[in-house]
């Protein structure tokens, strides 16, 4: 199975879910290229590897995982997720290389001498695990899970955009208790709350755009001026 990320074949009800994550991170570099993502190529294609990316293809031995409702367990979506941000910098590097095959296969099979012949020690694989945790507090986090999922089952990628921030923000605070949360998207903010000590699954969204988000930043900078 073949999927695409790039400007020119993306197919938003296929891939929003694994954008989700990695906007925040490579923003428009996502569209800068055709990025292509192959499920299922067998696992005795790639030997002992779970992923490998040549230049803007990657490929997985895994099945291609969707975000599924909230009541299933979706760890293989979630795995999958931080395989292709890891994947997503191999990219990077490659572009590096002005997308050239063999000036990046020279440059890591030296790195991989010079770690001694560890994989785990090649500087462009030290890179590209150090990407894969980067949005655990969106991806691996209860509270954080919320707002994609929130997002996700109300299509709010046509509203909101893709998320900025790698995480929630604490926002409005009352009696020590941090009551709302901001998710910064790149057409305005998703705000939760966490809901009571006694009802802690009691989470509440609101979507804050346009006018509603403008006189919200008024208000709070005037609130942060000195009384004169």
């Amino acid at each position: 199975m073949t999927t695409s990320l790039g400007n020119s074949n993306t197919d938003p009800s296929q891939f929003k879910d694994q954008t989700f994550f990695l906007y925040p991170i490579y923003g428009d570099y996502l569209t800068t290229k055709d990025f292509r993502v192959h499920y299922d190529v067998g696992k005795e294609k790639l030997e002992m590897y779970g992923a490998i990316t040549i230049n803007h293809d990657m490929y997985f031995v895994a099945k291609a995982t969707l975000f599924g409702p909230p009541w299933l367990d979706n760890t293989d979506f979630i795995n999958n997720t931080r395989t292709l941000i890891h994947e997503m910098q191999h990219t990077r590097q490659y572009r590096a290389h002005g997308w050239s095959k063999a000036s990046f296969g020279t440059t890591y099979l030296l790195q991989y001498c010079r770690a001694g012949f560890e994989y785990a020690k090649i500087e462009y694989e030290k890179k590209a695990d150090a990407m894969e945790h980067l949005m655990d507090g969106l991806l691996d986090d209860e509270f954080g899970y919320a707002f994609f999922e929130f997002w996700n089952i109300m299509q709010l990628d046509s509203v909101l955009g893709y998320p900025l921030d790698k995480a929630p923000s604490r926002s409005k605070q009352y009696n020590g208790q941090y009551l709302y949360y901001d998710l910064r998207f790149q057409y305005g903010v998703l705000q939760g709350s966490k809901g009571s000590a006694a009802s802690p699954n009691d989470r509440c969204f609101r979507i804050l755009t346009g006018t509603v988000l403008a006189a919200r930043v008024l208000l709070e900078n005037a609130c942060e001026k000195p009384v004169s």
